[in-house]
């Protein structure tokens, strides 16, 4: 009878250091409402996301199973595909899925079972106090890291320069524009009339008499004459 429960006593003791002792958790947090659908090698669930809450689920790998793969897949939308590490870290890790609008924040740890510690989860402790602390840092950690103040700083610097630039290059134009109408109006309009040659006429009498001039054929007069021409030049 003593030799039986040693040996059920036994054969407890062996399952607890072969079985899984530790479980992955995944933070689901969405920015809209959508169905999301998530596969492992050994299971398929549908969960329905609300926008900005958080939803929580555990996967228990198998036993010596060092990782797990985890399809996350939206209707009309190309699944992603992640793989996990089956071992405990004081860091949480950050993953973001984008599904065409909707964007999928994940944050992942490992998690030992109640009465185990270790990078593994195989060695058993006596204070299990120790797994609650872990999960609080990391739950704190969670909360600095997507604190909304980065983004919306990040906005306002990005607003603040694009808001300069405007400004200056309105300035610039401003000033091109009072120097040239300057240039513009300080010029002075010169104008070349053109030189045309005007005949201008010259009126002169000249009396025969006077110029002692005579030919064979000009007409002598005994008197003097009381006609003169008139020569235009």
């Amino acid at each position: 009878m003593f030799s039986s429960y040693s040996v059920i006593f036994l054969f407890f003791s062996l399952f607890s250091v072969v079985a899984t002792t530790g479980h992955l958790r995944l933070e689901l947090t969405a920015s809209n409402d959508f169905s999301l659908q998530l596969k492992t090698n050994a299971s398929f669930q549908v969960l329905l996301l609300n926008m900005g809450s958080t939803r929580i689920v555990s996967f228990h790998p198998k036993i010596h199973q060092e990782t797990i793969e985890i399809t996350f897949s939206k209707r009309r939308s190309a699944p992603q595909t992640q793989i996990y590490q089956m071992r405990t870290s004081d860091v949480a890790n950050y993953q973001t899925f984008v599904f065409s609008d909707t964007v999928l924040l994940v944050q992942s740890f490992f998690e030992c079972d109640n009465g185990f510690v270790g990078e593994y989860c195989l060695e058993k402790s006596t204070t299990p106090s120790s797994n609650t602390s872990n999960t609080s840092k990391s739950t704190l950690q969670h909360v600095a890291v997507i604190h909304p103040s980065t983004t919306n700083s990040a906005v306002n610097i990005n607003n603040f320069i694009c808001g300069t630039l405007v400004i200056i290059t309105v300035i610039f134009l401003v000033l091109i524009v009072i120097i040239y109408f300057s240039l513009r109006s300080g010029q002075q309009n010169v104008y070349i009339r053109p030189q045309t040659s005007s005949l201008t006429k010259t009126k002169c009498q000249i009396n025969l008499e006077d110029s002692r001039c005579q030919s064979p054929e000009s007409v002598r007069y005994s008197a003097a004459p009381t006609n003169s021409i008139t020569i235009t030049l």
